[in-house]
């Protein structure tokens, strides 16, 4: 029996019980029938009034008599509601536990199904893998049939070989050797080599790479002892001003690179294939460095100075003047087609080694390049700073 149909039982027998009230009127209602036919025959008030208190005496009794009936009912139905209350509350713990297993057992069965799919796959796996293990075994047997075949082979070369040998001991034992055998057993391989570009001695391989480190260093050390920005007399205009310091700088790099070719080739006996193209060469890159150290120390003064050492390591490193440039670090390949010295370098090797008069003009057109660039930053410096100058001037001549 369910909950609901218990309250429903316990509703059906509380409303069979007559209430405190209903018993009341029922009994007036009796009374009033009764005596109602004796007060309409004229009874006096005195028996009228007796009438009443008698009434009301027994309504009272008939009252108590009906309070002791339903407590009475309520002791004899107490126990009984008790037990029926304890019996649903143990139907319903009956009911969860029911429940609970019912849970349980499709969880179970939900975990069976898994277990079930997880056991399948591993069987198929398992199959794939006792096939693998036969093929594996098939080809392990045909290896093992080879190994056979080729050790039953080596073992006939072997036995061959000492025979044959056994048979060149006895042909040897019969020649006799001379110079000839000597020389051939000796030198039994000769290298012919076949010179692209030859050079006589180490050093002219090495004078492309000196000439430029020497030529670069004379710029530098002319910006110590020469003043390359500030002018002797107020310039008109920047055009002046940078002619009256690259006139000189000029003059200096034209000297210092004759006197370079002089002490190489009087002195040191360098061997050239093309000698006026040398010359101009070297007269080329000296001017380069001449421009290049300008720009540096006219727009930055002595932090201009410290790049150009900076570059001129960078130029030794990375210039490819000591060994070809695939042996130099990958991070410094890049840099070597941004600095001019690569292409002094490779204008030398043309002049002095190769004679290949276009890769030398080729290389000679980009430090011309290189010339012009650090010339045109030069004047536009000296432009700003002449404009610039003329302001002040101007600004002051209004003050006044």
């Amino acid at each position: 029996m369910s909950e609901e149909q218990a309250a429903a039982f316990i509703a059906q027998l509380a409303s069979n019980v007559p209430t405190k009230e209903q018993i009341e009127e029922q009994y007036k209602t009796q009374l009033k029938a009764q005596l109602e036919p004796q007060i309409s025959t004229g009874i006096s008030k005195g028996l009228k009034e007796g009438l009443t208190q008698f009434e009301t005496s027994l309504t009272n009794q008939l009252l108590s008599s009906a309070d002791g009936i339903e407590e009475q009912l309520k002791t004899q139905t107490g126990p009984a509601f008790d037990q029926l209350i304890a019996g649903l509350d143990q139907i319903n713990a009956g009911q969860q536990t029911l429940q609970n297993g019912v849970n349980k057992l499709y969880t179970g069965s939900v975990d069976l199904t898994n277990g079930a799919g997880e056991l399948s796959l591993g069987m198929k796996q398992l199959t794939s893998g006792a096939g693998q293990l036969q093929d594996g075994a098939n080809q392990l047997a045909d290896g093992s049939n080879q190994l056979k075949s080729g050790t039953d082979k080596l073992l006939d070369g072997t036995t061959e070989l000492a025979d044959k040998l056994a048979d060149g001991a006895e042909e040897a034992g019969s020649v006799k050797a001379n110079e000839d055998t000597y020389d051939m057993m000796g030198e039994p391989v000769v290298i012919q080599k076949e010179a692209v570009n030859e050079v006589p001695n180490y050093g002219t391989g090495f004078s492309p790479y000196f000439m430029s480190l020497g030529l670069f260093v004379g710029a530098l050390m002319l910006s110590i002892v020469f003043e390359l920005k500030r002018p002797v007399i107020r310039p008109k205009n920047a055009f002046t001003w940078f002619g009256s310091k690259f006139g000189v700088i000029a003059i200096v790099g034209i000297i210092q690179a004759l006197l370079v070719d002089c002490i190489l080739l009087l002195a040191l006996k360098l061997e050239v294939v093309n000698l006026p193209l040398f010359i101009l060469t070297s007269i080329i890159v000296s001017i380069v460095f001449m421009t290049l150290i300008q720009m540096l120390v006219t727009l930055l003064g002595d932090t201009g100075r410290f790049i150009a050492i900076i570059i001129l390591i960078l130029q030794l490193t990375t210039s490819a003047g000591t060994f070809p440039m695939e042996l130099l670090p990958n991070t410094l390949q890049p840099i070597n087609a941004l600095l001019p010295m690569t292409y002094s370098i490779q204008s030398f090797k043309a002049a002095i080694s190769s004679g290949d008069i276009s890769f030398l003009w080729q290389n000679n057109f980009i430090l011309l390049s290189y010339m012009a660039a650090f010339i045109l930053i030069t004047i536009g410096y000296f432009a700003l700073s002449t404009k610039k100058s003329k302001d002040v001037e101007m600004t002051a001549v209004m003050d006044e």
